[in-house]
């Protein structure tokens, strides 16, 4: 008998879900959301899959900074597999639908730009990796600009995308990549900071990323945010997310996020976030 493998959809939501016990504050300003009401906070967003949820946890003026920088990173760096795996959106009907059926994406083949249909672009997921935390080396802040390496996972289909397109215009085939490793990181510190919340309280430790994730000191992310060394491994679930043991990376106070977003990709990084200190 024939043994068949079984390869199974690729995620678009998390396996993982869970709502939290509300906060009854804004996680991010400490207001009760008065004179508007507080609103869920999805650790993870939603627009990539994220599915666990803080309630009664943001006021309006807050959650409008972290829906724009979870916007500028869902639109544009990470627009392709959320298009290609029909991940969730807060655009809904069906003229939206069309509108994104009919997106376009850019590449470079043989120094000129082409745009190519959703159905015919060869998906790349582009993240970054970052060097350790500098606080977790016991160092001071370098508030140096925050920059990184990239790194990259294949969607699927895509060496028989790549090599239609190759046949249609030519072989050097590039990908222009359209995010930031600034955005990246304060998406990060975004989701570090929530999720540190809701698993720790957020009365229990004096947080240390607020600033970041409003744009206030970016030139602090080097010091709390930055990537795990060497290869990570592939998860079943779509993103994974968790808090290491006081003392795991050093200093026993410190709420260490261990975040490695979609974990079931090969070549995905995974993420320190040092939310803040315990009290």
């Amino acid at each position: 008998m024939t043994e068949v493998e079984i390869i199974p959809p690729p995620l678009s939501r998390m396996r993982r879900r869970q709502e939290y016990s509300p906060a009854r504050k804004c996680i991010y300003c400490g207001g009760d959301g008065s004179p508007g009401r507080l609103t869920p906070e999805h650790i993870i967003p939603e627009s990539l899959g994220g599915m666990l949820v803080l309630p009664e946890a943001s006021c309006k003026p807050c959650q409008d900074v972290t829906s724009a920088m979870e916007g500028q990173n869902a639109g544009r760096l990470f627009r392709p597999i959320r298009r290609q795996l029909n991940f969730p959106s807060k655009s809904r009907g069906r003229a939206r639908r069309e509108a994104r059926q009919q997106e376009e994406f850019v590449v470079v083949i043989d120094g000129r730009r082409r745009y190519v249909s959703t159905a015919d672009y060869p998906g790349l997921l582009m993240s970054f990796v970052f060097p350790l935390p500098t606080i977790l080396l016991d160092l001071p802040p370098d508030y140096a600009s925050f920059s990184g390496g990239v790194s990259l996972a294949t969607l699927p289909k895509f060496g028989e995308r790549l090599n239609a397109l190759r046949a249609k215009y030519g072989s050097n085939v590039s990908f222009p990549s359209f995010g930031s490793a600034e955005a990246v990181g304060r998406l990060l510190a975004k989701i570090g900071h929530s999720y540190a919340a809701a698993e720790v309280g957020i009365d229990c430790f004096r947080p240390y990323l607020l600033g970041i994730i409003r744009n206030q000191d970016p030139l602090l992310l080097h010091h709390v945010v930055g990537s795990a060394a060497g290869k990570a491994p592939v998860s079943d679930d779509l993103h994974e997310i968790d808090i290491l043991p006081p003392g795991a990376l050093g200093n026993e106070k410190l709420v260490v996020v261990k975040i490695h977003l979609f974990s079931n990709f090969d070549g995905m990084t995974v993420h320190y976030v040092v939310a803040g200190e315990r009290l």
